[in-house]
């Protein structure tokens, strides 16, 4: 028992890899505050493609600028509606609002469809599928494959790098 459950301890980590997919600098995604990755497949190639998209969010004031008068209160905005400016001024008309900064899709090498079947290396990462609702083409993942960015620093330069990881 010992030996049988030695050999499954020593076996699992060979099945563990990691495909580098992109390595973008840092300096590209100045002013990103968040970023999001997916998988886009094709199945008439039989290809599957990563998609990064970087954005930022922002707060916009304008017209109506108040002096002074009321004190903010948590929430964001003070008992009179107005939001906190600089110089003491209240804004009543803020709009808060996403800017895309960055968008990259990249080919995962060694990701496969066949017969809607998703694969990396031999590694069974999930089937294609149609949506219960919307009735679209869905790329239902098992849990093998995960698609992760991490920003490293690699010879003194900060980079995202996105990979995917199999179990």
């Amino acid at each position: 028992m010992k030996k049988l459950f030695f050999a499954l301890l020593i076996s699992v980590p060979a099945f563990a890899a990691e495909v580098v997919v992109m390595d973008i600098p840092a300096v590209d995604l100045r002013g990103a505050d968040s970023v999001e990755t997916r998988f886009i497949v094709n199945e008439a190639a039989g290809t599957v493609d990563a998609r990064m998209d970087a954005s930022q969010t922002f707060t916009e004031c304008f017209g109506g600028g108040m002096g002074g008068g009321y004190y903010p209160y948590p929430g964001g905005y003070n008992r009179g509606g107005y939001y906190p400016g600089p110089y003491g001024q209240q804004y009543r008309n803020c709009v808060t609002s996403v800017r895309n900064i960055m968008t990259m899709t990249e080919e995962v090498p060694g990701m496969t469809v066949t017969d809607k079947v998703v694969s990396l290396n031999g590694v069974n990462c999930g089937k294609m599928g149609v949506s219960r609702v919307l009735k679209v083409p869905t790329f239902f993942m098992n849990g093998s494959c995960k698609l992760v960015e991490k920003m490293e620093r690699v010879n003194g330069e900060k980079r995202l790098i996105v990979k995917v990881v199999t179990k």
